[in-house]
């Protein structure tokens, strides 16, 4: 098994315009995006940093963006993301945040959704000094 070597700000797992316009935006904004270009073998949600397997290599990310296509979501994340009935993917009211803190779904604002969830997260890290 490959050594973890880094943590990275933003795993983002997927394929098409949707990953390309999220892994810009992170890029332009300073952070270290990781991009996957397939279905992760396995997934740990629960446990920070979050943790996306491709293959036998382990990779840590902060915050995750999914790129699922339409459709069902794949088996791989049905056990840690809310899905309907017909196993799509379920995310807040008139954002990309699902059930899961850290994860987005894939659309033209997912990038800056984490962007912002990671902001508000380094704060509260970060006590003001008085």
């Amino acid at each position: 098994m490959d050594t973890i070597t880094d943590t990275h700000d933003l795993i983002i797992v997927g394929g098409g315009a949707a990953v390309v316009e999220s892994a810009t935006i992170a890029r332009l904004n300073g952070l270290h995006p990781l991009v996957v270009p397939m279905i992760p073998t396995r997934l740990d949600l629960l446990h920070r940093p979050l943790r996306v397997w491709d293959g036998d290599r382990e990779l840590r990310g902060r915050a995750v963006v999914i790129a699922a296509d339409d459709g069902p979501l794949p088996a791989v994340y049905r056990d840690w993301l809310a899905h309907d009935r017909y196993g799509n993917l379920l995310t807040e009211e008139n954002s990309t945040r699902t059930n899961v803190e850290g994860v987005f779904a894939a659309g033209r604002e997912a990038a800056r959704e984490a962007l912002r969830w990671l902001g508000a997260t380094e704060a509260a890290t970060h006590p003001v000094a008085a």
